[in-house]
């Protein structure tokens, strides 16, 4: 047998097709195919013996980095890791997406990963939706369709958030009880029984809900009213007059106010005093729900 032609795998040599055996003069197709075969499973053991090891030793290579920078498949363990969701509410006007931007970077300083969902009817109007607000049966089903895609978009991003064993906050722009102030109780009623839930379970959804007042109330020379471009400068059409804004926002406090940890940011001083009142307030709550299951570990 001429060595130089052979693969030798732990002491055993192996031909493969075409390779002809010069002891016997001749070789079976049978038997270059089972030579090949386990020559083949042989390797794919090897390596994936070779894969096993790398991923044993990942959380220790992990530990000797950043303690915050973990790629998204390291799992950590149960008590270094917590997701804190976290509703940003309040009336018309209010700094919503200022105040998203400014939580997201300030938080990330601090060494949290952000996620940050955009207001769902805002988003469907900016798709192209529309409905007229006087007639029920469309009131009704765009609605319906705000808290359907909210809960998808909730559960969705949570899901991804606790997959990658980070510390993380995810902000929604609004929540599922936010709809409670757009409609009147029968309505109200109707959506909880087509969705099978009630006030408590969506509260229990979130951690934390900061309601950031209206401008109209304390600060009305700030109030943009009409097809305007919010904080970001992204589109939004706002139909309400002062005095409305004002009666929403009130809706808004009301629909939360059984929430435990219900903030309200008024406006006060300058619009930075008020984005500073609101990140201090998430931070709180991050502190307290982390602190929270960690006695409980």
């Amino acid at each position: 047998m001429t060595r130089s032609s052979d693969t030798y795998i732990r002491g055993h040599s192996y031909k493969c097709i075409g390779e002809r055996d010069t002891n016997d003069g001749g070789f079976t197709h049978a038997k270059r195919i089972k030579h090949c075969i386990v020559r083949g499973l042989v390797i794919t053991f090897l390596l994936i013996s070779s894969l096993l090891g790398l991923l044993a030793a990942f959380p220790y290579l992990v530990a000797q980095g950043d303690a915050w920078a973990v790629p998204v498949g390291y799992k950590r363990k149960s008590n270094e890791t917590q997701v804190v969701r976290i509703v940003l509410t309040g009336g018309p006007c209010a700094g919503k997406s200022s105040a998203l931007t400014y939580l997201k970077r300030a938080a990330q300083n601090k060494g949290f990963d952000v996620i940050t969902a955009p207001e769902i009817a805002t988003t469907m109007m900016n798709s192209g939706c529309a409905y007229n607000r006087s007639t029920p049966s469309q009131v009704l089903t765009f609605q319906s369709a705000i808290i359907a895609l909210q809960l998808q978009l909730e559960r969705s991003l949570t899901d991804v958030a606790t997959s990658t064993g980070r510390p993380t906050i995810v902000i929604f722009d609004r929540g599922t009880l936010d709809v409670k102030g757009y409609v009147d109780a029968a309505m109200w009623k109707t959506l909880l029984d087509a969705h099978r839930m009630s006030e408590e379970h969506m509260l229990q959804r979130y951690d934390g809900v900061l309601h950031l007042v209206t401008a109209a109330d304390g600060a009305l020379d700030f109030y943009k009213r009409g097809r305007v471009a919010d904080d970001s400068g992204h589109p939004v059409y706002r139909s309400e007059t002062p005095e409305e804004a004002i009666l929403l926002d009130g809706k808004m406090q009301a629909a939360w106010k059984s929430h435990a940890r219900h903030v309200i940011i008024r406006n006060g001083g300058s619009f930075s005093v008020k984005l500073d009142e609101t990140y201090r307030a998430m931070l709180s709550i991050v502190r307290e729900i982390r602190l929270r299951n960690s006695d409980h570990m």
